[in-house]
């Protein structure tokens, strides 16, 4: 019996050591590093206006707004906005649009963005390159075409144009 008291002792003994240790290194401050990480944003929103696929070809018009392009990135180092034409090619360098049936008559456009003449060269146009982000609910910009009056073959004419948003 008196090993077993003994044993208690050195239990208890070496459980209040312990104990004291533990409060010695106890440190009088301590740090919590908090954090999130926000993704990469970069978005492009085409909204067709309200006449974009009823042109007057016959009668021309000018500076008719077709779309509000949303140019959306937080990019800290900014964003570039390039427009591509199915018609025009990889390496075409004017705007027309292309009879969709067996015809082969064309129409000459131009366009602006955001009030600016838009110049296509090698198959592609430069629409915009900031050198910052843009704000949380993006930048609205429109597109414009202007047709001088052409009289074609009775067809429907179109071109398709496929914008596109990246990070710098």
């Amino acid at each position: 019996m008196n090993m077993t008291t003994n044993m208690k002792k050195y239990i208890s003994l070496t459980l209040m050591l312990l104990g004291t240790a533990g409060a010695a290194w106890a440190q009088s401050s301590g740090t919590l590093t908090i954090q999130g990480t926000v993704a990469a944003v970069a978005n492009i929103t085409v909204a067709p206006q309200s006449g974009y696929n009823t042109l007057n070809i016959a009668g021309g018009v000018s500076g008719q707004n077709v779309a509000n392009i949303t140019e959306q990135s937080n990019d800290k180092n900014g964003y570039t906005v390039t427009m591509t034409s199915l018609n025009a090619g990889a390496s075409g360098s004017s705007l027309f649009l292309k009879d969709t049936g067996a015809g082969t008559d064309t129409v000459s456009y131009s366009l602006t963005y955001n009030g600016v003449a838009v110049s296509f060269s090698s198959g592609s146009a430069t629409l915009t390159s900031a050198s910052a982000k843009t704000t949380q609910a993006g930048v609205v910009k429109a597109l414009a075409v202007t047709i001088a009056a052409t009289w074609v073959n009775a067809a429907t004419y179109a071109d398709t144009l496929t914008f596109t948003i990246a990070g710098k």
